[in-house]
């Protein structure tokens, strides 16, 4: 009996600008052996990002601080 990791997945799809953000459990323990199983079912213009929970919780907090600070456009 294998084990499923959970794994945190963020999908833009480059034709309609769409974002999710979604759970993806796994028994791969490598994350670009689970960003490779993630990729297999992707259209061509979608990329991904494939995050643990500490990296998931680095990109909320790179998030958040775009929220109060100043943003050049």
């Amino acid at each position: 009996m294998s084990i499923k990791v959970k794994w945190h997945v963020l999908e833009w799809n480059a034709l309609d600008n769409g974002i999710d953000l979604y759970v993806w459990e796994s028994d791969k323990t490598d994350v670009a052996d689970v960003w490779e199983e993630v990729g297999e079912g992707l259209h061509n213009f979608a990329s991904v990002l494939v995050m643990d929970e500490e990296r998931l919780q680095n990109l909320v907090c790179a998030v958040e601080s775009l929220k109060g600070g100043n943003v050049e456009q």
